[in-house]
């Protein structure tokens, strides 16, 4: 998470962006925060945060596989399973959702080729080896981030516990949390129509 933050952070640094939103999702919604608090840091570019269902340090969800995964035998593993791993694809992705039944027909191929692409197995596993160093951080720069923070969750959510998402708005100080109801963890793919209107909502209240 952090190796990734730093990269986006660089990029915002040379593109001189300003008044930015930066949207992300699950790990990605982790790598936001950690990138904001890069930022705020420097030179205050990002202007608030849109988080679905972020990783977050209150969260205890798969905590398990990632201590499993991130031992020796659980990389040989990983890398042995990964390539091979297709028929479980639809399986993983329909617990993603709230509403299997929402699931777009198109959508397990995208995943399927992010899941399979080389270097995949080893993207995994570093970032996984890293999982707690990165959580400590996250925990310590929370509190700091004082920009403009939406967290949406569905309250469905079998990925990022949904029970996390109070705890983390108590500490981000200037933050709001909107549920879904009945939407899992990708409520943008899941309920867009939704998921838009929130995020609209929230980009509306921050104009000057």
């Amino acid at each position: 998470m952090s190796r990734q933050a730093e990269r986006l952070f660089e990029l915002i640094e040379q593109m001189r962006w300003q008044g930015l939103t930066v949207i992300g999702c699950s790990f990605g919604g982790a790598i936001a925060m950690l990138l904001a608090a890069a930022d705020a840091r420097a030179s205050g570019r990002i202007q608030s945060l849109v988080l679905s269902a972020p990783v977050n340090p209150w969260s205890d969800f798969g905590q398990g596989r990632i201590r499993l995964l991130s031992t020796a035998l659980g990389g040989y593993f990983l890398r042995a399973a990964l390539p091979i791993s297709q028929p479980f694809h639809r399986i993983a992705l329909r617990r993603m959702y709230g509403d299997p039944t929402r699931l777009p027909p198109d959508a397990l191929e995208g995943y399927r080729a992010s899941i399979l692409r080389p270097g995949r197995a080893q993207n995994v596993l570093t970032a996984l080896r890293n999982w707690q160093k990165d959580l400590e951080s996250l925990r310590q720069i929370i509190p700091q981030l004082k920009i403009p923070t939406l967290l949406i969750w569905g309250t469905r959510d079998k990925a990022v516990d949904p029970r996390s998402a109070e705890a983390l708005r108590r500490d981000l100080p200037n933050a709001q949390l909107k549920l879904i109801t009945g939407a899992g963890h990708l409520p943008f793919e899941e309920v867009p129509e939704e998921f838009n209107r929130v995020v609209m909502e929230f980009l509306a209240s921050q104009d000057p």
